[in-house]
């Protein structure tokens, strides 16, 4: 039966799968399913787009793989962890591999681009020098690293994303999920932002990129997926 799936089972793809998933629904109160019957496989490494309209499922794909949700039926392997079958306090390992990017950024106005980056250290409890250092180089790789003073409302729309690219990054995550990155920027800011995904993916991160812009897998010319209330429409 697929929703029976051991670790044994899936043990052999862990060298080239780090993320699978295995006839996955997610069902809501009151009956909704967000997602149903998804299976997909994503090798290491990959760049893979999430394509679909608004509520089609492609916020709750990407929190189920970050651990934030949990599936109602099906399974999901992450990095060789049936996350399905794993006590709550075992995400924690999880989520430290996985960085989030949100598509209002969520960043502290109240504090600076640096502090912004280095909040996912200290919550760590990383010593102030490693953790003003690792945030430092974070701002650098996105460009930023003389805007590390500058208070958020102070930069552009495509600058703040890149701080939140930034602090997701500091971890040095496996997974990079971006949740419509570009949903709040223009047509340019968004190609910025997307050569900024690219350049991550050089380095060997695996990328999922939720959106519903069609033109942006064309534009970086990685696969997609496509989500449509729900159901896997089209593999790409």
């Amino acid at each position: 039966m697929p929703h029976e799936i051991s670790n044994m089972a899936v043990s052999t793809e862990v060298n080239s799968k780090i993320i699978q998933l295995f006839n996955v629904t997610k069902t809501y109160s009151g009956g909704v399913a967000a997602l149903e019957d998804v299976s997909v496989q994503v090798e290491r490494g990959e760049f893979l787009f999430i394509s679909g309209s608004s509520g089609a499922g492609k916020t709750t794909l990407l929190k189920i793989i970050l651990g934030v949700e949990r599936v109602t039926q099906g399974q999901l392997v992450v990095n060789g962890r049936n996350v399905t079958r794993i006590p709550r306090r075992e995400l924690t390992q999880l989520r430290k591999e996985t960085g989030f990017v949100f598509q209002d950024f969520k960043l502290l106005e109240n504090r600076s681009a640096l502090e912004n980056v280095a909040l996912a250290l200290q919550i760590r409890g990383l010593p102030p020098g490693e953790v003003r250092q690792r945030a430092y180089h974070a701002l650098r790789a996105v460009g930023l690293a003389d805007k590390r003073d500058q208070n958020p409302l102070c930069l552009s729309g495509g600058e703040q994303q890149r701080v939140a690219i930034a602090r997701a990054l500091v971890n040095n995550p496996l997974i990079l999920l971006a949740d419509e990155p570009t949903g709040n920027l223009d047509a340019g800011l968004s190609r910025e932002i997307m050569d900024q995904f690219l350049e991550i993916h050089e380095r060997g991160t695996t990328l999922l990129v939720a959106t519903h812009n069609e033109s942006l897998p064309a534009y970086c010319g990685k696969s997609r997926i496509v989500l449509d209330q729900g159901r896997l429409a089209k593999d790409g």
